[in-house]
């Protein structure tokens, strides 16, 4: 039996511009804490990506099932292996769902330590999804680095994070990046 014939297509891959996040990294005040709280998210910041290898990893990648299809197997990574990649413990606790109400500006202001009227003045809709424009995140967590406030600075920073490495859909507040 002759397999089928891979169709193979071309594709170009935006490389975030990490510089300024990974300017953030100074104002960390405990490595060992933020690692301990946050997991190996630090090092995500310096990772460098093999672009011809996601070339063709793209081309085996199935939208479909959100795996990569090979001729003898599926690539898929566990929840476990995530946990294990990224250093964050699998907690007993019902994952995001998205069916969550979208928090309010008050809830956003408690969570990320800063005035409720600068959330309203900065929260965006793009694509259909509210979050923060990324350039506001960036200038409030170098105030509150500089302020060494460091729950306020790791809420922005962390925030900052996900919303690199993870779609705007995960969360209502991610920075669309």
């Amino acid at each position: 039996m002759e397999r089928p014939k891979r169709h193979t297509k071309k594709y170009s891959f935006k490389q975030p511009d990490v510089k300024e996040l990974r300017n953030l990294t100074s104002y960390v005040l405990d490595p060992l804490g933020f690692k301990a709280r946050y997991g190996k998210l630090l090092p995500l910041l310096t990772t460098q990506v093999d672009e011809g290898l996601m070339s063709t990893l793209a081309q085996f990648y199935d939208p479909l099932y959100h795996c990569f299809l090979f001729p003898d197997f599926q690539l898929l990574p566990t929840l476990e292996e995530y946990s294990h990649l990224i250093g964050i413990p699998i907690l007993d606790q019902v994952p995001f769902s998205g069916l969550e109400s979208i928090p309010s500006a008050r809830e956003i202001s408690s969570l990320l330590h800063i005035d409720e009227d600068l959330v309203r003045a900065n929260l965006t809709t793009k694509g259909g999804i509210q979050g923060f424009p990324s350039e506001f995140l960036i200038a409030q967590a170098t105030f509150y680095g500089k302020a060494m406030s460091e729950d306020a600075f790791e809420a922005l920073f962390i925030l900052l994070i996900y919303g690199l490495f993870r779609p705007c859909w995960v969360t209502h507040m991610s920075p669309c990046i």
